[in-house]
């Protein structure tokens, strides 16, 4: 697990980037924010994907967070494609390598408290065959991932701190959105999260949605 304690990081600095990274996703506070349209050919523009945010849920109240975009997936087909096991109670039970996922319009939402499964290669091929998959993940060691995958292919990558680093199949593939957000060379979690909700056209379930259902990954770290 990509978490580590002591004072390497304020607890301050800790607070500020996670909720930073609720801007767009998981604040504490009320933000709003306007994004495009998406880039996926068979998407509808959403408009605003930023929505106002009074409280976290407790699949985002979390020091590490991995949340990815899933196009037209169900909940159990996605968590499958994990490799997760799918909880009989689908209760929210505070155990390793829970995930949650959301059932959204046009796709679901995965969310994995303390964890980075949706980062990892194998995974993301998996998850992203034959559709379109974008991740950002965050840890309270300040460890940042965005990644972007088409059809079982990672198309593109980079450290939300460092977009201007990018890798994939075709790492330039986002460059346009990104210089729209203000991104091509400096960005934040904030922007990250945008983006990855205007290439897959998903929005975040409303803060008081219960997860269509749980998974279990198995210990993978």
């Amino acid at each position: 697990m990509r978490t580590v304690s002591g004072d390497t990081v304020s607890w301050s600095a800790c607070i500020f980037t996670l909720e930073a990274f609720r801007v767009s996703a998981f604040s504490r506070n009320v933000f709003s924010a306007r994004a495009g349209e998406c880039v996926t050919p068979d998407c509808d523009d959403h408009g605003t994907v930023l929505r106002e945010r009074q409280q976290m849920s407790y699949w985002f109240d979390s020091e590490a967070v991995s949340v990815t975009y899933v196009r037209d997936l169900s909940a159990e087909q996605a968590l499958l494609r994990m490799g997760a096991t799918i909880s009989p109670e689908g209760e929210e039970e505070e155990d390793e390598g829970e995930i949650a996922a959301f059932e959204v319009d046009g796709g679901v939402v995965l969310a994995e408290p303390n964890g980075f499964a949706a980062t990892l290669d194998e995974v993301i091929a998996r998850l992203s065959k034959d559709t379109t998959v974008a991740t950002v993940f965050y840890n309270v060691n300040l460890d940042q991932q965005f990644v972007y995958a088409e059809n079982g292919v990672v198309v593109t990558a980079f450290e939300p701190d460092r977009p201007d680093s990018r890798s994939g199949g075709d790492p330039d593939r986002l460059l346009e959105r990104m210089r729209e957000l203000g991104m091509e060379t400096e960005s934040d979690l904030v922007k990250a999260a945008e983006l990855a909700q205007i290439v897959t056209g998903l929005q975040l379930p409303d803060d008081d949605a219960d997860p269509t259902l749980i998974g279990i990954m198995p210990e993978y770290y």
